[in-house]
């Protein structure tokens, strides 16, 4: 369709809380024209249907955490104008004609746009009818086809009746309760088939960020295998209700581990993470230290290079990887919580090392890269900062973020650590590198050459990965790579020993679960 001077090139439609509305028509030349329209009083009107409220003894509470968004689709309604006030001129009978074509095209747009409105409000009502439950079945859907309308397609996990959760947590009771609430809700501890897990409870409102960090935990975590990810018990869907259940971590939190006074805390962030350590162990050994490097590298390894489509974790901290029983070359870790990878599940599938802008931000400060945090650029790369901000805190002990030396704002660890990594500071007295950023405890442990030179290495490793230029970070596989050969040269040959042993046996559970599943 043209007028006169150019081509129109689109509508956009803004409607008011009454009865009118405004037709917005775009064109090439870059005029705005705005047509009013109104609707019958009774137009497209839906009887609201009774909420289900949730059960007593489920959690209501709102979350005070802020809800990382997904990638906002950009707005196709533009800022109202003005429209160009038209310059007439010639016939009386000329000027008509243009003007009833114009007010027919106008008529027939509403008309479409009208059908459409009514269209959508019937399927959001019929959406919203899907995810109420029968308030007697709250077990969980069985048939699936609310299911269907969330978008959860397990591969590995059940989905598990609301009474059995509900009957080994004492109803959810407080006594049960483990960590803090975090974002997504409140997490509880209870046995499944003799087995200890954590039962993470979403609170408050189902809105749809919470929904969709929902179906991203259950779509990522079912349909990956892998020794160093969390592995995902089962979900259950309840009315309002959306519960994941995942293994109990018996060591906690990495964060608890190196901040002793936060465990019994917890990270209000974290609630799968947040898992109260009765008796503290004792500071984690360096072998224990690199040990969690490695094997956090090998597990954000998964997600870029073996996950198909590949996957952007987005929130790797201290308080998402959990520990368990294991010590020594024992420990056995796993990176956890994916309900950020909402964004990063599917932005990789044109190729590695692919930035996508997104307007909404979902991370921890101080683990943030700047290129995400000012830019909103989202890339394999970002996570590689948070790691090398990570494998920074194993070795320094020091939070991530804490007061400046001056007293005035806040100083991150990255600065912290930068004049002794990029500035040249090699020694202060009689100290040296790396012990004017090591942490005290580990001194004793670092005694050979050869000890002092791969700490030095992998102070350096961690600097590469926390380079402002995203472009000159590494990339998971090299990084790898490059801990591996630390080892062997040191002779801890017994860590990538542990390391294929553990894939191992996650590979056998693989194929005993889905077994499960097809009976």
């Amino acid at each position: 369709m043209n007028y006169s001077r150019s081509t129109l090139t689109g509508l956009a439609l803004m409607e008011n809380e009454g009865v009118d509305g405004y037709l917005y028509v775009g064109s090439e030349d870059g005029k705005l024209f705005e047509v009013q329209w109104s609707r019958p009083p009774n137009d497209c009107k839906l009887e609201a249907e009774p909420r289900i409220e949730a059960e007593p003894n489920t959690v209501s509470e709102p979350s005070t955490v802020a809800e990382p968004s997904t990638v906002a689709e950009p707005s196709t309604v533009a800022e109202p104008r003005n429209a160009p006030a038209s310059s007439g001129g010639g016939p009386l009978g000329g000027a008509r004609i243009p003007a009833l074509v114009a007010i027919a095209v106008a008529v027939v747009a509403v008309a479409i746009i009208g059908g459409l409105i009514c269209l959508w409000r019937r399927r959001r009502a019929g959406l919203n009818r899907a995810v109420l439950l029968d308030e007697q079945r709250p077990s969980s859907i069985q048939e699936g086809g609310a299911l269907d309308t969330w978008g959860i397609k397990p591969s590995r996990v059940k989905q598990l009746p609301f009474r059995i959760l509900s009957e080994c947590t004492d109803k959810f009771s407080e006594g049960r309760r483990i960590g803090e609430r975090g974002a997504f809700g409140k997490v509880y501890r209870g046995s499944l088939d003799g087995k200890e897990v954590a039962i993470k409870v979403m609170t408050g409102e189902l809105t749809d960020i919470k929904r969709r960090q929902f179906v991203a935990e259950v779509n990522t975590l079912s349909g990956l295998n892998h020794a160093n990810r969390v592995q995902q018990v089962g979900y259950c869907v309840a009315g309002d209700q959306s519960i994941l259940v995942y293994p109990f971590f018996t060591g906690g939190s990495l964060h608890g581990r190196l901040c002793p006074k936060a465990v019994g805390g917890g990270d209000a962030k974290a609630p799968e993470a947040d898992q109260i350590v009765e008796n503290p162990s004792p500071p984690l050994a360096l072998l224990e230290r690199l040990s969690i490097a490695f094997q956090v590298a090998k597990g954000l390894g998964y997600l870029h290079d073996a996950a198909r489509p590949p996957i952007i974790h987005r929130d790797v901290k201290s308080s998402n990887i959990l520990l368990g029983e294991g010590s020594g070359e024992k420990l056995h870790v796993v990176v956890a919580d994916f309900g950020l990878a909402a964004i990063g599940e599917r932005v990789l599938g044109t190729g590695h090392d692919h930035v996508v802008l997104t307007s909404h931000i979902g991370g921890t400060f101080g683990y943030m890269s700047p290129e995400y945090m000012l830019r909103g650029e989202l890339s394999e790369k970002n996570d590689v900062y948070s790691y090398g901000v990570l494998v920074l805190e194993l070795l320094t002990g020091k939070k991530v973020v804490g007061p400046a030396p001056s007293g005035l704002g806040w100083q991150t660890l990255v600065g912290w650590v930068k004049p002794f990594l990029r500035g040249g500071v090699v020694q202060s007295g009689s100290m040296e590198m790396p012990y004017l950023i090591l942490d005290r405890c580990l001194w004793d442990q670092v005694a050979g050459d050869s000890i002092k030179k791969m700490v030095m290495n992998t102070f350096q490793l961690a600097w590469e990965c926390v380079e402002e230029e995203y472009g000159s970070r590494p990339a998971m596989r090299e990084i790898i790579q490059r801990i591996h050969n630390m080892f062997l040269e040191v002779g801890w040959d017994g860590l990538t020993v542990m390391m294929v042993d553990l894939e191992n046996d996650v590979d056998d559970d693989a194929v005993t679960a889905t077994r499960g599943l097809k009976e």
